[in-house]
């Protein structure tokens, strides 16, 4: 009996024995995967901590590159930048002034340009202000003859101004004609001038300085050809035959 119960023992044992080895081949997988997810974790771990310090170590080199700059350095650099700042001011105050400068000369050029005849008119005033003394005296003594001589008079004090402002009127009778000065109006056949030589002046020309502002208007002489002169003979006879 007892050689039995110790046999059942024994079998008993073995059988615990192999479910036991049974369960931890069972286990083992799901265990494998957490082991190596671990070594995974771990693993990304290090490798952050390794960049980061990577990281750190180039900050640290890049802060040790640059330059220190000393006290001279430094206060080169000020004195510079206050030196720029002093010719930046002084550039804005030239340019403020260049702008006043051409504003006000445009107003005295426009000013020159306005008032330019000024003095020629006031001269012109007093031309016709004895030209009102003429109109006036003839009609009290209503005598021609004496508003003749005061339209006379009137006249030469006007050309008097106009030359006193190198206003002067053109030769005209008697010169050869010029197409600069003259403007030729009327030809006429005249045998006692010179061809295109000026005989009479309808309208006076004038000339400001050397430049003329108003050709003369003038009939000038015409010389006519023998040949015109025998044709029209020629056909006046054939007429009168």
């Amino acid at each position: 009996m007892d050689a039995e119960e110790k046999k059942v023992n024994i079998d008993d044992n073995d059988s615990l024995s192999h479910g036991t080895d049974a369960e931890t081949d069972k286990s083992t997988p799901v265990e494998d995967e957490n082991i190596k997810a671990s070594e995974e974790s771990i693993q990304e771990d290090v490798e952050t901590e390794v960049l980061e310090e990577d990281g750190e170590n180039r900050e640290e080199i890049v802060e040790d590159d640059e330059p220190e700059l000393t006290k001279d350095e430094i206060r080169e650099l000020k004195k510079k930048a206050e030196e720029s700042d002093e010719l930046l001011d002084k550039l804005q105050r030239v340019r403020a002034e260049y702008l006043n400068f051409q504003k006000r000369k445009n107003k005295e050029t426009q000013d020159i340009r306005r008032f330019a005849i000024q003095g020629f008119a006031i001269a012109l005033t007093d031309v016709l202000d004895n030209f009102s003394r003429a109109i006036s005296s003839t009609k009290e003594a209503k005598d021609f003859d004496k508003l003749l001589e005061g339209i006379q008079l009137v006249e030469g004090q006007f050309y008097k101004t106009l030359e006193d402002y190198n206003v002067k009127p053109i030769e005209t009778v008697g010169k050869p004609f010029d197409p600069v000065m003259h403007e030729a109006v009327i030809e006429e056949a005249d045998d006692n001038h010179p061809h295109h030589t000026v005989i009479m002046e309808l309208q006076k020309g004038f000339m400001l300085f050397d430049r003329v502002i108003r050709p003369a208007k003038v009939k000038v002489s015409k010389k006519e050809e023998k040949g015109d002169t025998d044709d029209s003979g020629n056909d006046q006879e054939e007429k009168d035959s």
